[in-house]
């Protein structure tokens, strides 16, 4: 296994995380719809002066080697009143798979969540990541039943933006 840590993203690795998420996009079949680019990340991120970040990463590196990343940014339930932590991706390249990597990472975020005083780590999941999902439950998470994610992008978000009278 050699040498493995955890360190968080700098700017200088944008274009690495850039691949990294051009490879999640292919591994879920979506190439087609990324969007990313460097210039976005770095203002996500806070890279840019006076600019509060909004996302968060981390690697996990073999021998300084990135094998796989986390991406992710706080959220709040209303019903702890307390933050959370909610993990957009995770990703870990095919060749350091099956090494606890993605476990790592999921611990991580878990001490994260309860160092900013957090009750939750959420994420979602797609159905057919069967491998992914076993690894989620054997970390002792829960399918939350009952609940659908919902998302409203392009023309319909444009579309709903504009049914807000201008006096608001």
């Amino acid at each position: 296994m050699g040498s493995v840590r955890i360190r968080s993203v700098i700017k200088e690795d944008l274009p690495t995380v850039y691949q990294f998420i051009k490879e999640l996009a292919e591994f879920e079949k979506c190439e087609d719809q990324v969007e990313a680019t460097i210039p976005n990340l770095e203002v996500a991120f806070g890279f840019i002066d006076e600019v509060t970040p909004v996302a968060y990463g981390v690697f996990i590196e073999e021998n300084d080697q990135p094998a796989g990343m986390a991406i992710y940014f706080l959220n709040f339930s209303t019903w702890t009143s307390r933050v959370g932590i909610y993990l957009e991706d995770l990703y870990v390249r095919p060749q350091f798979r099956g090494k606890g990597y993605g476990s790592y990472l999921l611990s991580y975020l878990a001490r994260e969540s309860l160092r900013i005083g957090g009750r939750r780590l959420d994420w979602v999941v797609l159905d057919w990541n069967q491998r992914a999902i076993e690894v989620y439950e054997k970390a002792g998470a829960q399918k939350v039943g009952g609940w659908s994610m919902m998302r409203v992008t392009g023309e319909n978000l444009k579309a709903l933006a504009d049914k807000l009278p201008g006096n608001f």
